[in-house]
């Protein structure tokens, strides 16, 4: 279910979803992460899901961000569970490594430099 609302509202928001600045409003369930870790497997499925509809997609898309959504959903769990299960800091680790991911994904593929693209 996770999985599916997550690559809905990716489709949904699909203008702003995809590019160097992109803003994916399906973001805003990353936080729920907190609760229960099979999340962030809901979350990479779901980050997979959405990227089908990429006018970009390809391996990076396909392969290396889904696994670091899990990677990411894995760690702002782990953080947020230390934490009392606080959403915040679990959005934020979750957020920051996508961030860094995106970041390095785009140098790799000579879209923009890392120090560009982190920032967006």
């Amino acid at each position: 279910m996770y999985a599916a609302l997550y690559a809905a509202l990716v489709w949904a928001f699909s203008p702003i979803s995809f590019g160097v600045a992109q803003f994916r409003i399906a973001g805003a369930l990353r936080p729920g992460i907190a609760k229960k870790w099979i999340l962030a497997v809901g979350y990479g499925l779901g980050v997979l899901v959405g990227n089908f509809f990429s006018p970009f997609a390809g391996p990076w898309d396909l392969v290396f961000m889904p696994v670091m959504s899990v990677i990411a959903g894995l760690a702002g769990y782990l953080v947020a569970k230390r934490l009392r299960q606080n959403y915040f800091i679990s959005g934020a680790v979750t957020a920051t490594i996508i961030a860094v991911s995106l970041s390095f994904m785009f140098e790799q593929l000579g879209i923009s430099p890392f120090v560009v693209a982190l920032p967006l």
